[in-house]
């Protein structure tokens, strides 16, 4: 995180470690970084999606949960999340933001 000189740079960095299989690390930096709220539940998503693919189910379902109470979903998000749990990839550049 130490090189990541914007918002944008520390949700990559947080985003890698989540697919690199460090989901406890990413959950680090997304609360020690400050980042945006939008940045923050993209980043906590992938997480939620990436402790599924590990097949820490109870994990990720947790994860899930404490994103709808404290920030709520979209149905956009529950169809990325449902494309995300059938083994695709919920969008092109994925984990990375497309916007």
């Amino acid at each position: 995180m130490k090189v990541a000189r914007d918002d944008s740079a520390k949700e990559v960095v947080a985003l890698t470690q989540a697919i690199l299989g460090d989901c406890e690390g990413a959950i680090q930096s997304v609360q020690n970084e400050g980042l945006p709220q939008f940045r923050k539940i993209n980043v906590l998503q992938i997480i939620a999606l990436e402790f599924f693919r590990q097949g820490q189910f109870e994990r990720s379902d947790t994860l899930i949960k404490e994103i709808e109470a404290k920030y709520g979903y979209s149905s956009w998000d529950r169809l990325q999340l449902a494309i995300g749990f059938i083994g695709h990839n919920p969008w092109s550049y994925y984990p990375y933001p497309d916007w």
